[in-house]
């Protein structure tokens, strides 16, 4: 879903992640699951190494997967009904070297499965797949399961350690303009990248950029409805760069864009002839998402998780 203009003032849906608190459950009222060991021969997994429908799960035993797949966390990043986001296992084991997953779970009966026609935990988990392969930086895909049975299906995806989301990150610069225009030319190399290899983010903000620890890398989160077209419309480039200008905050959204775009033109190779056309549908798309009233509000949550990583402070 794209943002309005009060998801973009406030704190956004990534931003849970430093909260430490559980938010309200899509799992909240229903009823009672079957035992998980009962659920392991009922789920289907595509594990990425491994070929599709192998049924193997790498580290994750079945009855680790069953358990995910009816768990109630008390700690999770995003929820939303049909959809709810949490670390797993919720408590960090040694056994496993401290290292955990991000589980994006999804409910057929709560709307998602039947409204999307396709099953959105195995989308996102091939746009992983694909994005991975072509060197972009984005959350390792781990696997996909599915049980027939419950309705359910999740995507396990590694986390990626970071302290807080670009945004964040250009707002409490002492000097964010500046630091807008540096970011401009990393952005632009991310877009121009995704975008020449035919791909959409369609929900690029900069809440979905995280710097990442180590490294410093940025990498983009929230793939899930990313797609892909052997013949690519302008229009869709047109909107995820207008998410990256007007997920900006007043003060630097326009310092963003005037280093952004000649320098995505640039390693895109597009004319300079065409840039003014370009900067006017993107900015005719801005107001019109500046001026739309959020639909749909989490106000618990916060930013830079969803295949993010756990806080490291």
């Amino acid at each position: 879903m794209e943002p309005y203009t009060e998801e973009i003032g406030r704190h956004s849906i990534w931003e849970f992640r430093l909260t430490r608190r559980a938010l309200s459950g899509s799992d909240a009222a229903m009823a009672s699951r079957p035992d998980p060991i009962e659920l392991a021969d009922d789920l289907q997994v595509v594990e990425r190494e491994a070929s599709a429908g192998s049924g193997t799960t790498g580290s994750w035993s079945r009855a680790d997967l069953a358990t995910a797949m009816v768990a109630e966390p008390t700690t999770t990043w995003r929820s939303i009904p049909g959809r709810v986001t949490f670390p797993w296992p919720q408590v960090e084991d040694p056994a496993r070297g401290g290292a955990r997953v991000v589980v994006k779970r999804f409910d057929r009966d709560r709307g998602w499965l039947g409204r999307l026609g396709r099953d959105p935990a195995r989308v996102e988990y091939e746009a992983l797949d694909a994005l991975t392969r072509m060197g972009l930086p984005v959350p390792p895909p781990v696997l996909h399961a599915r049980s027939q049975r419950l309705g359910r299906s999740m995507v396990l995806m590694g986390e990626v350690p970071h302290q807080r989301s670009l945004r964040q990150a250009i707002a409490a610069d002492p000097d964010p303009v500046g630091r807008a225009r540096r970011e401009a030319l990393r952005l632009a190399e991310l877009a121009a990248r995704l975008h020449g290899g035919g791909w959409y983010h369609r929900d690029l903000y900069l809440q979905h950029v995280v710097e990442r620890e180590g490294d410093g890398e940025l990498v983009l989160l929230d793939l899930g409805r990313a797609r892909r077209e052997r013949r690519p419309r302008e229009r869709w480039f047109h909107k995820d760069l207008s998410a990256l200008h007007l997920s900006g905050g007043e003060g630097y959204r326009e310092a963003l864009l005037g280093e952004l775009l000649p320098e995505y033109f640039r390693l895109r190779g597009l004319s300079a002839a065409d840039l003014p056309a370009w900067e006017q549908a993107i900015r005719r798309r801005s107001a019109r998402v500046l001026a739309r009233t959020p639909r749909h509000v989490d106000s618990g949550t916060r930013e830079g998780v969803d295949g993010g990583g756990a806080p490291t402070d």
